[in-house]
């Protein structure tokens, strides 16, 4: 059926499940993902991917995940 939760884990096919939307006030119908409810800088799928909570600007993903991905960018360039 096209309006309530389904059995599928992540209805609006963001890559968010519907329990993380819902527990942290986006809408589990509606691809969010690039969306940033806590205005701190990172997307709500960013926040999911680190297990922060999205609607808690205090409660962003470390900074060091950043450093990881582009250290090796950095090591290749030499």
């Amino acid at each position: 059926s096209s309006s309530g939760l389904t059995l599928d884990l992540d209805d609006d096919n963001d890559g968010m499940t519907d329990e993380y939307e819902m527990a942290n006030e986006l809408d589990p119908l509606l691809d969010d993902a690039a969306g940033d409810l806590d205005d701190d800088g990172y997307t709500n799928l960013e926040e999911f991917e680190a297990g922060t909570a999205a609607n808690n600007a205090n409660d962003k993903p470390r900074k060091s995940s950043v450093i990881l991905k582009i250290l090796p960018l950095i090591l290749s360039a030499e």
